[in-house]
């Protein structure tokens, strides 16, 4: 398929050679006629302006292309960078919930160590602290059978939150807290 550029150049070559051909044959045919010379002359310089026009033409055209493919390349530029920052606040987004999943994990470690140690223990003669980590630690079992680590982390993570927030508020006490493992942990 031949380009606007290229039609435009045959049909002005096309055009000039036949000029050119008119010329000679009417120079052939009226050796001595001035008038048939000088309008051959006025029809040739018709087709030297045509061709001057379309290539000023095929010029702006091209230079119409090129002002749009830079900005094209511009906007594909921009987009690029955008999605690289992008990209970067996701990895950053992606590392943060790795350290959370590290910190729910331990705590899930920490909460399922104190359990075992106190798992022998007489409720009423564990500390606050074992006596909080085993209550979460039956609660979050009992609230999900069968879950993940993960999961398991994260529950513990928001029932820890939640007991310390009511023994603050005064709404429960350890010796609650005491008081429910046995029955809730009776299944484990």
């Amino acid at each position: 398929m031949m380009t606007l550029k290229g039609s435009i150049r045959r049909a002005a070559m096309v055009v000039l050679a036949a000029g050119v051909l008119a010329i000679g044959a009417l120079a052939c045919g009226f050796q001595n006629n001035d008038e048939a010379v000088a309008e051959l002359d006025t029809k040739l310089n018709r087709v030297d302006k045509q061709a001057l026009e379309n290539a000023v033409q095929i010029g702006l055209h091209e230079a119409h292309h090129n002002d749009q493919l830079e900005e094209q390349n511009k906007r594909l530029s921009d987009r690029i960078t955008s999605l690289e920052d992008e990209n970067k606040q996701q990895a950053g987004r992606i590392a943060q919930l790795e350290q959370d999943k590290q910190v729910l994990m331990d705590l899930v470690n920490t909460v399922a160590a104190g359990g075992a140690v106190a798992a022998g223990m007489a409720p009423d003669v564990m500390d606050d602290a074992t006596a909080l980590a085993r209550f979460i630690e039956c609660t979050v079992k009992a609230a999900n059978p069968g879950a993940n680590d993960t999961v398991l982390a994260m529950a513990a993570g928001f029932a820890e939150t939640s007991l310390i927030q009511q023994l603050e508020a005064g709404t429960m006490t350890y010796d609650d807290i005491r008081q429910q493992i046995p029955i809730i942990c009776a299944g484990q």
